[in-house]
């Protein structure tokens, strides 16, 4: 059954699917007629079993979905009347089986349902299923208008951070997956996503959301004490709405932009330094670093470092 008609669709999902449009999808005969495989040495090879089965599966669920998370381009899903396997790090995979509109990049989807991106030729597993994707987005959706700040935390690379139990919200399991986990309570969320992993350390954000701005900085405490190594780094956020810092989170931060704005003041909040300011939109995505025309979205900024990001390949 196609995810739009399946009436098990949890409650988020489906007020994220409430934006989405169905194209056509190719049938299930002609998949198995027109499908091929690339092997390690790319060459052309006949498709295996599995891939016989595992690529009409993912089409008849997810084919011709799109749907919008966080800008106008949205996320596409399907074969595109291209049912091919290529083999990989992690195994044979549906090649460019979701393009994901926020960032402008494909995803493989391994056989088994789990999602692939590859940037600066390193792999990696980012979704343990399709399924964990959409409650993912659907979260991120519920809560990118809440006031929120975003910290940042590295790791050896292929280790995920340490978390310690977290006593003001729990983990949200059908939204979690390798490289996005969330916790949610009512009225706050956090969630820690994997970044870049093709440096010498893996890079992770943490972004804290509260839906009362005075809940924010307890929110941001806890995150700090709960994630090991997480500090705040030049990352701008918006309480309007997280598109235009999940944009900039893409891209290269510059420094001359961040000193302007430190040297414009701070306030602050317990133990963390936060202040109210107006912040500049960002349109770059995973293959552009260069920001464009500002925008004004009102919020809170942790900028504490001025460090320049290292631009996508």
């Amino acid at each position: 059954m196609h995810i739009l008609d399946d009436p098990d669709r949890s409650a988020r999902v489906r007020a994220l699917l409430s934006r989405a449009r169905r194209y056509p999808m190719m049938d299930s005969a002609l998949i198995k007629e027109q499908a091929g495989a690339v092997n390690a040495q790319g060459r052309a090879e006949p498709a295996s079993a599995l891939a016989l089965e595992a690529m009409p599966r993912f089409e008849e669920r997810y084919g011709g979905l799109w749907y919008p998370v966080i800008g106008s381009n949205g996320m596409e899903h399907g074969l595109q009347g291209e049912p091919i396997v290529e083999a990989g790090t992690h195994g044979w995979t549906i090649r460019s089986g979701i393009i994901d509109g926020d960032h402008t990049w494909p995803l493989d989807v391994l056989l088994d349902g789990r999602t692939v991106m590859t940037l600066a030729e390193k792999p990696r597993i980012i979704n343990s299923s399709v399924a964990q994707r959409l409650e993912a987005h659907a979260q991120l959706v519920l809560v990118r208008s809440w006031p929120h700040v975003t910290l940042r935390t590295t790791t050896e690379r292929h280790a995920d951070p340490e978390v310690a139990s977290l006593d003001i919200a729990t983990p949200d399991t059908e939204a979690t997956g390798p490289a996005d986990r969330w916790w949610t309570a009512d009225g706050i969320a956090i969630h820690l996503e994997l970044d870049t992993w093709w440096n010498a350390r893996d890079t992770w954000h943490v972004r804290c959301f509260a839906q009362r701005e005075s809940d924010l900085p307890t929110v941001v405490r806890t995150a700090q004490r709960m994630i090991s190594g997480t500090i705040a780094r030049a990352i701008v956020n918006t309480c309007g709405s997280v598109a235009s810092q999940r944009r900039e989170d893409r891209s290269r931060v510059s420094p001359s932009t961040a000193a302007s704005s430190e040297s414009r003041g701070w306030a602050s909040a317990g133990a963390v330094t936060m202040r109210r300011t107006d912040t500049s939109g960002w349109s770059s995505s995973r293959r552009s670093s260069s920001p464009s025309s500002p925008g004004t979205a009102f919020g809170w900024t942790l900028m504490r470092d001025a460090s320049a990001r290292v631009a996508r390949k």
